[in-house]
């Protein structure tokens, strides 16, 4: 279109060039700069000593009650452990890695590292470790350390690998390497999975909250008295604490490391 437009009575309309992809990504940073604001001023205001507990516990409600319904569909409440497999155990020096397979849903497995102390005379509470965007996954060196820090230190840890990262890809080439990993990836399984009324955060819950069942089911882990704990790095935050959203008290704690805050501050 040209700059403007003459109109028959002489006067001009000035055209202004209207671009929908800029228009539509402007209005959801709005919308979202707003959202973070009153998340913001809320969380303030809950932080202060005299904050009523009725508004704290309404407002923790409130996120669970958004967190469930962003994650829809999750596994049921009355489900049983999920079927695992138990690979080659590799033994290290204070702790032994357990490779297994977890049968996440059917026709879909899980590839987890379950990290166990040396030696232990009981069983020991239990850490699921949900991976950031690392290309390796599991196998990413900072996370194969906690791992091993944890069983060193009388923990079990369970790290499993995210959807397209570390040996889960699942739109490889003709040479097997993939096209896609990690965010790019998960924004195109989300656009997918968002025709079938599910979400990439649905499909990365449901896997946490697998591996939580296989983490508990395990003989070398506290039961629900001992209750688990989850550290979430960088992505594996938000799949770290979508458990605690659901009812029950398996979870005891939940470690973020970078998480949602440093997006804020950004």
């Amino acid at each position: 279109f040209p700059d403007d437009l003459a109109l028959s009575g002489g006067e001009t309309v000035v055209v202004v060039p209207f671009d929908p992809a800029t228009h539509n990504r402007e209005l959801l940073v709005a919308r979202v700069r707003r959202a973070l604001e009153e998340g913001a001023r809320r969380r303030t205001a809950l932080a202060a000593e005299d904050a009523p507990r009725e508004a704290v516990a309404r407002w923790q409600a409130e996120l669970r009650c958004a967190l469930r319904r962003a994650s829809a569909p999750l596994p049921p409440l009355d489900r049983t452990p999920p079927a695992t497999t138990e690979g080659t155990r590799l033994v290290r020096r204070g702790y032994t890695i357990v490779p297994l397979r977890i049968a996440s849903r059917p026709g879909l497995t899980v590839p987890a590292h379950l990290y166990l102390p040396e030696d232990a005379l009981d069983t020991v509470p239990g850490v699921l470790i949900a991976c950031g965007h690392a290309h390796e996954g599991k196998a990413y060196p900072w996370y194969q350390q906690a791992g091993a820090l944890c069983a060193r230190s009388g923990l079990a840890a369970l790290l499993f690998d995210p959807l397209d990262q570390g040996e889960r890809w699942q739109d490889p080439r003709d040479d097997g390497a993939p096209r896609t990993w990690g965010t790019r990836a998960h924004n195109l399984s989300g656009a997918k999975a968002l025709l079938l009324g599910w979400s990439q955060t649905g499909l990365e819950a449901w896997d946490s909250m697998r591996a939580l069942d296989a983490l508990a089911a395990r003989p070398e882990v506290e039961g629900p008295a001992g209750a688990e704990r989850e550290h979430g790095d960088d992505a594996g935050v938000a799949v770290a604490q979508l458990p605690v959203a659901v009812p029950g008290d398996r979870v005891a704690a939940v470690a973020v490391v970078v998480g949602e805050h440093a997006v804020e501050r950004a």
